[in-house]
């Protein structure tokens, strides 16, 4: 039955229709299936018309995951389809729905404030900008770089590392299911921060289907990392290590000498990946780009959506051992970041000085932020490095606040 409710999902189907045997009815119910009250009569056996609509379905299955995980092992499933369906990560983006997601109306961008997304506040540099604008018809109509050989001499020339030690994608997402699901298996066991970045376990979870055990950062520690503690964990074996920092959602940072001293002790049979998304909003001589592509097991995942405010065009890349990126590169389709990405991209890391002057005012803001959320009565405030502030609202706030 379970099979049959797949193959439907499958084909794109809405609802399955059922001729249950009335003897059985329980067993139906039991599965989902709604019964219709219409009968019909074959020999001494009777039968009735049910249906259940595939969405009610799918949730009937993500409450008992558990049940059709065991399942799931138990079964040679040769079937031309996926055992799961394949779901999202939630990331947000309710501000597009109000704007419009066929882009027809991106003038009310202006009318709405985009809060459940932490994108820059910032635009992009000048440099950026008038790269884009006056150069966007040839932009838009020629092929980029096949592998985007400029872009990794910049980034490479900036961070202080060898081109062979760098890996572009469309965004770290684009990089995250890339590697994840190169570098792991359904064997695989992998030790995550929790909370972080959605993605993350998602794919774990979701796309890798591996083993996930959550170092878990308390709330009442300001969800502050205990390294020693994570450390002694790792000791434990683990294929790899996720850790972001500073932290998603909480903002927290983890000092860059105190992470040389963890991952000196970590095995090299460990691989350890550090997501460095909002690093430079801590400093910008704060990443690990460069003892990474001296090790054999740390790797550096860089997005330049949140500190270069390029969240638009996916550019991301990452920072490792060439040993390491080996089948990476040769997995990576040709094309992969578009001509304007990469033009932005290399426009952006060339006007270093614009962004240090935002992150400046982004400190800046944050405590202006913090103080008025204290005036307001809010005083459980995570101190973070980000573009953002994680709170927690008291227990007699209303549920809507104006703030």
């Amino acid at each position: 039955m379970f099979a049959a409710y797949r193959w439907v999902q499958s084909h794109g189907g809405k609802y399955i229709v059922a001729v249950c045997r009335k003897d059985l009815v329980k067993m139906y119910r039991k599965a989902g299936l709604q019964l219709l009250n219409v009968n019909a009569q074959s020999g001494k056996v009777t039968y009735e018309l049910s249906v259940a609509a595939i969405e009610y379905l799918q949730k009937m299955v993500q409450n008992k995951m558990l049940f059709y995980k065991s399942l799931e092992a138990k079964i040679d499933w040769q079937l031309p389809f996926m055992f799961f369906a394949p779901s999202n990560c939630f990331h947000g983006g309710s501000f597009l729905e109000a704007i419009g997601e066929d882009l027809q109306t991106l003038q009310r961008a202006e009318e709405i404030f985009n809060a459940d997304v932490l994108d820059a506040w910032f635009p992009p540099s000048p440099g950026v900008i008038s790269k884009l604008t006056n150069n966007l018809s040839w932009l838009l109509k020629t092929s980029p770089p096949t592998h985007a050989c400029g872009l990794v001499k910049i980034i490479a020339a900036t961070r202080g590392v060898s081109e062979r030690c760098v890996l572009t994608g469309a965004g770290s997402s684009n990089l995250i299911f890339l590697s994840l699901k190169q570098f792991l298996n359904r064997n695989s066991k992998v030790l995550i921060m929790d909370p972080c970045y959605g993605e993350y376990i998602h794919v774990l979870e979701n796309v890798v289907q591996c083993q996930i055990i959550k170092f878990n950062l308390k709330r009442e520690d300001g969800f502050i990392v205990n390294t020693p503690l994570l450390l002694q964990e790792i000791k434990k074996g683990y294929d790899m290590v996720i850790v972001i920092n500073p932290n998603n959602p909480t903002g927290v940072y983890i000092l860059k000498e105190e992470m040389v001293e963890m991952l000196v002790q970590i095995p090299p049979s460990t691989l350890i990946w550090i997501d460095e998304t909002y690093i430079e909003y801590a400093g910008v001589d704060k990443s690990l780009e460069q003892f990474a592509s001296k090790t054999e097991n740390v790797i550096i995942c860089k997005s330049m959506s949140k500190v270069y405010a390029l969240s638009g065009v996916r550019a991301a890349y990452m920072c490792c051992s060439p040993h390491l990126l080996e089948t990476l590169k040769h997995n990576t389709p040709p094309w992969a970041i578009s001509l304007p990405a990469q033009a932005a991209a290399i426009a952006a890391l060339k006007d270093s000085a614009y962004y240090i002057q935002k992150y400046k005012e982004t400190h800046t803001l944050r405590d202006k932020l913090k103080q008025k959320l204290f005036n307001l009565g809010i005083t459980e405030v995570v101190d973070g490095m980000s573009n953002f502030l994680l709170f927690y609202l008291p227990d007699h706030f209303p549920s809507k606040h104006i703030f």
